[in-house]
This record gives structure tokens, sequence and C-alpha cells, in this order.
């Protein structure tokens, strides 16, 4: 099992029973199966035998910082029988460990904005050559690194067009070299605006500044704002309802 703990900056090994998912935290944890059988302190620990869904803890590393094997704070982390990787969000760098958590160095990522360190990166993926893919959802591409850190290729850009991105998250290498990757924001075909304002009740349940049907015509400018296009917004406000009303209703015998 392999978890994510963002503020406290630091890693951990857990031994998890049948549980064998990405797990996210509130701080940056790495957990392991229970074959791996190693203590906190890093010494082989003596057996124990854990009932199938008691998870134990193992192994931890890394603390808050911008020195080598700290985080601020940590993000997207893939795993490998022999390292482990995880970028540096508020340190825009992607920092590399063995498996039980000592550092093998590490390499800067482009930023995000200029004026900040940070680099926001949305998933990572390790192909068996060694070559690290990451989607970066503030830039909305995704770009290929050797393991020192050199930019082999990279794509994307924002846009719904095929090959483009808005806010890429997690990355899937298939054993045939096809990369998946989720398109987190591209989904304005399942947005509809539903509202009770224009009877009186349901205010409670809106957002603050929502205080009459009225108001919903501000919604317009705030998703171009966003970076929606004509099209979107237009069915985000009434085309996306009859869309799903005229195919359901198609449907009935």
């Amino acid at each position: 099992m392999i978890g994510l703990k963002y503020r406290q900056g630091a890693l951990g090994l857990y031994k998890g029973g049948t549980m064998r998912t990405l797990i996210f935290f509130s701080a940056l944890f790495v957990a392991a199966s229970a074959m791996f059988g190693w203590a906190g302190d890093g010494k082989k620990a003596e057996q124990d035998k854990p009932t199938p869904n008691e998870t134990k803890f193992v192994l931890a590393w890394g603390k808050k910082g911008n020195k080598a094997g700290e985080f601020i704070p940590p993000s997207a982390l893939p795993s490998t029988k022999r390292m482990r990787s995880t970028s540096d969000l508020n340190n825009a760098r992607l920092q590399k460990f063995t498996a039980d958590g000592n550092y093998l160095g590490g390499f800067g990522l482009p930023r995000d904005n200029p004026k900040r360190t940070s680099n926001q990166a949305g998933g990572i993926a390790v192909n068996d050559k060694g070559l690290i893919y990451l989607s970066f959802m503030g830039q909305d591409k995704v770009a290929v690194y050797t393991e020192d850190g050199k930019l082999v290729r990279e794509w994307g850009k924002r846009g719904q067009g095929d090959g483009e991105f808005h806010r890429p998250g997690g990355i899937v290498l298939a054993s045939n070299d096809v990369v998946y990757v989720a398109d987190q924001c591209n989904h304005a075909r399942h947005a509809a605006i539903g509202s009770d304002l224009d009877g009186g009740v349901g205010r409670e349940q809106s957002p603050s500044d929502l205080d009459t049907i009225a108001d919903l015509q501000l919604l317009p400018e705030i998703l171009a704002r966003r970076g929606y296009n004509n099209a979107d917004i237009e069915g985000i406000l009434h085309g996306n309802w009859i869309r799903f009303f005229k195919e359901a209703w198609s449907k009935r015998p």
C-alpha cells in the first residue's frame, strides 16, 4: 500500500495486509505490503502474523524543508521494486530514493509561474528503461525525462482537441508503450446548472454570492475567465440538459 502525506514532509513504509492501493493522506507516507518486514529504524523486524486487514508501520523518512530528502510538500509518487520518485511541489523538483529511503538525487522541474518556485505535477510514471513521465497540471502538458533530468520530449497545451489537456493528472504506462493520461478538467459535457433560486428555496445550499436567479448570469463571464470556450459555456448553462433529455427520451420504448 502506498500513500502521500502533504503537511509533514515524511515518507513511511507500512505493512498493508491485503491492501494494494495508492492512498492520499494529509502528510506524506509510503506504504508497502506485509512481505517487506522492516521496522521504523530500518532494521529487520521480528515477523508478526498480521490479520488480513491489518496495516502496520514499517519505515519513514524526510521532513519539511528544501534540502535533499526534504519536501514542501510532496506530491505524486510512483514506485518500483528498487526506487521511489516523488515530485516536490513547492520546491519545483523531483527527488529519487531507494526503496528503503536512501536519497539518490533529483533534478529541477519547470516552474508553473516564473515568480514562484512551484511545479504541480499531477502524475508520475517510470518505464522499464528508466524514463520518467510527468504530467504538469499548471502547464497543461506531459514531459519525459531521463533519470538525470534531461528532457527527452514533451507534448500538449491547454485545449480540448486531440493531444490537448486541461490540468492533466495521473499517468499510466501500458506494456505496449501507450501512455494514458487523466485529462481532469475537460469534462464540460457532464456539467449543468440546477437551482431552486427562482422558487425562493435552496439559497442556503448555493454559493454565498448567488442571492437570486439573476446572479446566474454572472457564470458565463466567470467560466470564460477560467478558460472555458463558448460551446462549453452554452452547454453548462442549458445545452447539456437539453442533450441529456433528448438522449434519454429517445431510448424510451
